[in-house]
């Protein structure tokens, strides 16, 4: 097939779902995926098949046992000798022979950037992610920016694509349409539409008239913005120069570019805004660092000293389980005391964090009572494995610590009796923005 066509067969449905236009876009993209761990898989299959013109993926780290529960095409084999870009990109290919599927190797370069339409970063620090999105903003046009992270039930996404960008349809959704059953002669004229069915229609939207009878000026096809003044009218241009209305008519929605204006990822970790809404204050330093700092030092005490040493040497079955049952007795009150913290503040970034923290504890216990339960000894190689998961585990909310405590902005979003920042009833408005600095580095 020749280079830009498109495969009307295998595309169908995204072209009656997408349109022609948007799809012929889509297969000339070279899109660049860091980060293959479950979402950096996921989005990289997503992609795959939609079908752009090429998809980079990077990833420099070895595969991990861990890997195995969230990147599906790894596999046991994999883990400790192969890259997880190189381990999956066979089979990625294989999802769509139209897109040209490679591995990049080494580190992200200047150059390699800017010859993406996208760039998309999973598993990325803090540092990194300022650096790469000045480069793709630097461009000219901007290469699309986005970041992302998935954190169990939580998640974070973080997109950028420029100080100038068109944007065609902000919603995706059909145009709306509706009956019009009277236009006024007035300034600004008012227009009501069939009052069986609500228009649908916003503040701000544009749109089209045709087949009005009377007010013949309405059906010259150009859109008009209108103000909402109810569900079965809205305002538009000054009418008392135009023919009465007699009768029939549609109005549609129109479709009109819009310019939208992006701000940099360094801009939205000190000054995150809610879309429509006012700037959030940045938020001071705060606890989230300091309890996810003491919940690892008092798991990695309560959890580990000598476990290891004890499971995987351990014949006795029963000293086996006194081992286990004491660090579970210990670690279960290390989860009330973060459970009591998170009653006491309410919502906010500090709660989301320790959610985490609370899931992860409970994974330990999980564990351990799983070892504690075990009749007869178990294999070393089990043990080490089980005890390894452990450290895993542990190191993982000492690294969130560590990236709380170094980010700029932490701190404890409105509690009980506290006042809610810009973004209204919304928990997410200044989360969303803070997100990534609050969960960047975070282990899985």
């Amino acid at each position: 097939m020749a280079e830009g066509t498109i495969d009307t067969n295998l595309y169908s449905r995204q072209i009656g779902t997408f349109g022609m236009e948007t799809m012929g876009k889509l297969i000339q993209m070279k899109v660049l995926i860091s980060g293959l761990r479950g979402l950096g898989a996921e989005i990289a299959k997503n992609l795959i098949l939609a079908g752009p013109a090429a998809v980079v993926l990077h990833d420099e780290s070895l595969v991990e046992a861990r890997d195995l529960g969230s990147n599906f095409y790894l596999v046991e084999a994999d883990v400790g000798k192969r890259k997880r870009a190189e381990a999956c990109a066979a089979q990625l290919a294989q999802l769509n022979p139209y897109v040209t599927v490679t591995v990049h190797s080494g580190p992200i370069t200047d150059g390699l950037l800017a010859g993406m339409s996208v760039a998309v970063f999973t598993d990325t620090s803090q540092s990194d992610l300022l650096r790469f999105n000045e480069v793709c903003r630097s461009r000219t046009p901007a290469v699309g920016f986005v970041a992302a992270d998935c954190f169990g039930v939580a998640g974070t996404a973080f997109v950028d694509f420029g100080d100038s960008f068109t944007c065609r349809d902000k919603d995706g959704e059909e145009p709306k349409s509706a009956i019009v059953a009277g236009v006024t002669q007035e300034s600004p004229g008012t227009v009501h539409t069939h009052n069986e069915r609500r228009h649908g229609f916003q503040d701000g939207d544009w749109v089209t008239f045709r087949e009005v009878q009377g007010m013949t000026q309405l059906n010259d096809a150009k859109p008009r913005q209108i103000k909402v003044t109810g569900p079965f009218s809205f305002t538009i241009e000054d009418t008392t120069g135009y023919s009465a209305y007699l009768r029939e008519g549609i109005v549609t929605q129109a479709k009109v570019p819009t310019q939208m204006k992006f701000a940099s990822y360094r801009a939205s970790t000190v000054q995150p805004r809610p879309e429509g809404g006012e700037d959030c204050e940045a938020a001071p330093p705060g606890r989230p660092a300091k309890v996810a700092e003491v919940v690892a030092a008092r798991l990695s005490s309560s959890l580990l000293g000598d476990l290891g040493a004890q499971l995987a040497a351990s014949a006795d079955a029963e000293a086996r389980a006194a081992a286990c049952t004491s660090r579970r007795q210990k670690a279960e009150a290390v989860v009330g005391e973060v459970r009591a913290y998170l009653h006491v503040e309410g919502t906010g970034a500090s709660h989301d964090c320790l959610q985490w923290a609370v899931g992860l504890c409970y994974g330990l216990l999980h564990t351990l009572a799983a070892l504690e339960a075990a009749e007869g000894p178990p294999p070393q190689a089990l043990a080490a494995q089980e005890y390894a998961r452990l450290v895993s585990a542990v190191n993982s909310l000492k690294e969130c610590a560590e990236k709380l405590r170094g980010a700029a902005l932490l701190g404890d979003e409105p509690g009980p009796g506290r006042t809610a920042r810009a973004g209204g009833s919304q928990p997410s408005g200044c989360l969303a923005g803070l997100a990534a600095a609050l969960w960047r580095g975070q282990g899985r």
